[in-house]
């Protein structure tokens, strides 16, 4: 008789004096995890030990796992999360050394930047803005 094989789900527990639900799976070598959840809703917090299963199982790829949190994170704070492109975080980086240095400083920034523009130019994905 075959054995069949239960599709793995996170569990949740809650420590006595956390208000945060704790996710509980097992990673690809079958190990147990327990890691915080950082959320005090039920329904949130299974969804984000499911995602966190999936993960340590690694059955998402990076783009799966960026759309998944940034799934999760529209759905707690309303917006989606902030993405820029190298160019993009580059020019706002550059904007805030500017106000931030001296102007010695920020000419040796701004030329260090536009001397490695032809390296970022090449294919990269969108990094998150800080």
């Amino acid at each position: 008789m075959l054995q069949q094989q239960l599709q793995p789900m996170a569990s949740l527990a809650r420590y006595p004096n956390s208000p945060f639900w704790i996710a509980c799976f097992r990673d690809h070598n079958r190990r147990q995890c327990r890691r915080s959840t950082h959320e005090r809703n039920q329904k949130q917090a299974q969804r984000v030990a499911d995602m966190m299963e999936q993960v340590a199982r690694r059955k998402l790829n990076a783009r799966r796992i960026r759309e998944a949190v940034n799934e999760i994170y529209r759905e707690v704070s309303g917006e989606s999360l902030p993405q820029a492109s190298v160019a993009t975080y580059a020019a706002a980086w550059l904007a805030q050394k500017k106000l931030e240095s001296k102007a010695s400083s920020y000419e040796l920034y701004e030329k260090g930047s536009t001397s490695f523009w032809p390296i970022w130019a090449r294919k990269l994905p969108p990094i998150s803005a800080r």
